[in-house]
């Protein structure tokens, strides 16, 4: 973990993550990190269209890396600027069509761009934000951009740590939570 954490600190990331609002592919409203309560997440966030691309390798290893573990989240967050807020119910549709049911509740978009950038110390940059987020909201684990090996050890140890933090607390999600 202290390399997650030295990562953390070379890049000046908040330690809590932002509250920021989201609506899932379902429709549903929620509030990152506050609608997952008891659970860890994996907060994927890209900003532009080709975001997708550098996202999807990272949702299949946090993927492999969770293996099936409830206690876990991941989200895939695009996130909008005010001017393609106007044409969310398009873009939100088009991603509903080409995402399986399932998978729908696992991406949630946001309109607030910048309250991502200000409270993940985004700046300007449109590379990717990638979080791994403790149930009490603290930031373990921050990357921008492409999968690297380097970036893939560090998040897998970061991701190992936090799971067997959880394991020990015999933190659960709590009864009837829907995600």
């Amino acid at each position: 973990m202290l390399t997650s954490l030295a990562l953390l600190s070379a890049l000046a990331v908040p330690a809590k993550f932002p509250t920021l609002k989201a609506r899932d592919l379902d429709g549903h409203d929620v509030t990152v990190p506050g609608s997952y309560p008891g659970k860890a997440l994996v907060v994927l966030m890209g900003f532009t269209r080709e975001s997708q691309y550098v996202i999807e390798p990272w949702a299949a290893k946090a993927a492999k890396l969770i293996d099936g573990d409830d206690r876990v989240w991941v989200l895939e967050m695009p996130v909008y600027g005010w001017a393609a807020s106007l044409a969310r119910p398009f873009i939100d549709g088009g991603m509903k069509k080409a995402t399986k049911p399932a998978d729908r509740p696992h991406v949630a978009t946001s309109t607030d761009r910048a309250a991502a950038a200000k409270g993940l110390a985004l700046g300007s940059d449109d590379s990717e934000a990638i979080t791994l987020v403790a149930p009490d909201g603290t930031i373990r684990f921050f990357a921008r951009g492409a999968l690297t090996p380097e970036k893939e050890a560090q998040f897998a140890e970061a991701l190992a740590s936090l799971r067997g933090e959880l394991h020990a607390s015999g933190e659960t999600a709590p009864e009837g939570d829907a995600r």
